[in-house]
């Protein structure tokens, strides 16, 4: 299994697998890995929820909680939970869990990111 490190923030978070940084993009409310061969996406479902891909095949399911999205959290996806789909292998399982850690399951939409931007700024 690949050791994975990660700066997790849900708009500037950091992959760095054995050693590599990982070029992670976001794209609305989809982030990409490329690590290797593969391509991993998370991709935000609902305000909770995420699809993690590989090469475009769905391999697993993250839910969040709404304490991810509570001012001052620093960890978007800590509170994760990940249903993993059959035949994955460890590194599938490094990188996926890692990305839901780092960006989080789920995205909180225009409404909610306008109102913690403003929260954040007020503090």
């Amino acid at each position: 299994m690949p050791t994975v490190t990660v700066v997790p923030d849900r708009d500037h978070g950091a992959m760095n697998i054995n050693g590599h940084n990982v070029p992670t993009t976001r794209k609305s409310r989809t982030r990409t890995a490329v690590v290797g061969d593969r391509s991993y996406e998370l991709r935000s479902t609902s305000l909770r929820g995420a699809e993690l891909r590989r090469n475009g095949t769905l391999i697993a399911h993250a839910r969040g909680t709404f304490r991810s999205y509570a001012p001052g959290r620093t960890i978007p996806g800590l509170d994760a939970k990940v249903t993993w789909s059959q035949g994955i292998d460890p590194t599938d399982v490094a990188v996926g869990q890692a990305m839901v850690i780092a960006f989080g399951a789920g995205g909180p939409g225009a409404v909610l990111r306008t109102l913690f931007f403003w929260y954040d700024n007020l503090s």
